[in-house]
């Protein structure tokens, strides 16, 4: 006995439009997802290289300022070093307004010449 198969049918005919519709669609799909992660890949990288350089940066300021801090210092500390090595050298007027010898010697500001 031999078994009959039935007749195939057909298979059915895919329209145009929807077989355009899926190229464009499989196309759209294959060149969006390796964009998108381009997009997230930049996205990533630029915020660390930026981060790094904005590290540096306040690194450099910081370096910057320290070293200022301690040059004022230093500067302050010297010209303190000045005024103890001629303090006593000056003397102003005594309270009350009476001169001295010492504090006739000394060249004072206009605005305190008119108060003796």
């Amino acid at each position: 006995m031999a078994t009959e198969r039935p007749a195939e049918a057909p298979a059915p005919r895919r329209r145009p439009l929807r077989v355009a519709a899926g190229v464009i669609g499989d196309l759209l799909f294959t060149t969006g997802v390796p964009l998108a992660l381009l997009v997230v890949h930049s996205l990533w990288w630029t915020d660390l290289t930026a981060s790094r350089h904005a590290d540096a940066a306040a690194d450099d300021l910081r370096r910057r300022w320290s070293s200022a801090a301690r040059t004022a210092r230093a500067a302050r500390a010297g010209q303190a070093g000045q005024a103890a090595d001629t303090a006593g050298t000056l003397a102003p007027p005594p309270y009350g307004g009476r001169r001295t010898a010492e504090s006739a010697s000394c060249t004072c500001p206009p605005w305190a010449a008119a108060t003796r």
